[in-house]
């Protein structure tokens, strides 16, 4: 894969990778796998063919799965171990500042060097119901204090002017996040909903988006305020292995459309060579049957534009069978 990401796209200006290096064995894998398996990824595959990669923290990058305890909670289990990797591991990309901040608990804050572009990746799984160090009997709020570290780092990019690409590998409104950290996002996000370009993820295998509201008892087009991007995976649940490209405003930081590859796994030479291939653009799928069309090559694909489209899957549902499929 990533042999086809360099030939098919070599003037990609940068890689984001939202998490989930080593395999869903679960309760199989044990530390010293998981660090290799990180290390093995970060240092010696990604490097050989990508020049600069975001990377993020994935419910499997630790051994017990899953397992991120606060750091106020009393325990002698700890993480630690695969903060420091993943630090070490990242280093390369985000300089010694931002792997010091990783080295705290899988987050970081680093300026994007070709542009003014913020990129905030930020530990969800401090959110995720099977992380079983928040089922205290008083849970915590804002577990390491990651919320308030998020705000700090938000309100800094405004002052300054800057975009921000938040990263993350749980969907913050997906079923799998606490109801609280959930709501508590929602409202740093539509606080800063001027600042954030955008936020992507990864961790549920499928091809899905998100939309956040101002107002979530009057879902429109005028109060869809942000959009949450969760790219497919070469692990996906359904379907064939596969990436994303994202074509991008280099001044708004805006997502102007987005291409997904895939290597088809009935090929007769997939398990020997798969060839990877084009499967479909958001906007030139979807563009054209909206009211009204967005074809432009320069149009952003806002908030507004996704909501119009699940309208349009409400209300024709050949195409929405064929996103489905």
């Amino acid at each position: 894969m990533y042999e086809a990401i360099a030939s098919l796209v070599p003037d990609a200006s940068f890689t984001i990778f939202t998490g989930d290096v080593v395999e869903g064995a679960v309760w199989l894998v044990n530390e010293t796998e998981v660090t290799n398996d990180l290390n093995d990824a970060y240092k010696t595959r990604m490097p050989s063919y990508l020049d600069l990669v975001y990377g993020v923290i994935g419910n499997h990058d630790v051994a017990p799965v899953n397992s991120f305890p606060p750091s106020d909670i009393d325990t002698t289990i700890s993480s630690q171990w695969a903060y420091d990797t993943l630090s070490s591991d990242w280093i390369q990309w985000i300089g010694s500042t931002g792997a010091t901040a990783a080295d705290d608990y899988g987050s970081y804050s680093v300026k994007y060097p070709n542009g003014n572009l913020r990129i905030i990746s930020f530990n969800t799984n401090f959110y995720y119901k099977e992380n079983f160090w928040l089922y205290e009997k008083t849970m915590q709020s804002d577990p390491n204090g990651q919320l308030a570290w998020l705000v700090t780092e938000l309100n800094a990019a405004e002052t300054a002017g800057e975009r921000v690409w938040l990263l993350g590998h749980m969907p913050m409104g997906a079923g799998d996040a606490f109801h609280d950290g959930s709501n508590y996002f929602n409202q740093i996000i539509q606080r800063y909903d001027a600042t954030i370009a955008a936020a992507f993820y990864g961790h549920t295998h499928k091809d899905e988006f998100e939309i956040a509201y101002s107002n979530y008892s009057d879902q429109t087009a005028s109060t869809a305020t942000m959009m949450s991007y969760i790219a497919p995976a070469l692990t996906p649940t359904s379907g064939n292995p596969t990436f994303r490209v994202y074509s991008v405003d280099p001044v708004t930081f805006g997502v102007l459309d987005f291409t997904v590859y895939i290597t088809n796994m009935s090929s007769s030479t997939y398990q020997t060579k798969p060839a990877w291939e084009k499967y479909y653009s958001a906007k030139e799928t979807y563009g054209s049957l909206l009211s009204p069309a967005v074809t432009d090559s320069a149009a952003e694909l806002t908030p507004a534009f996704w909501h119009n489209l699940t309208t349009l899957f409400e209300s024709n549902d050949s195409v929405f069978q064929d996103y489905i499929a």
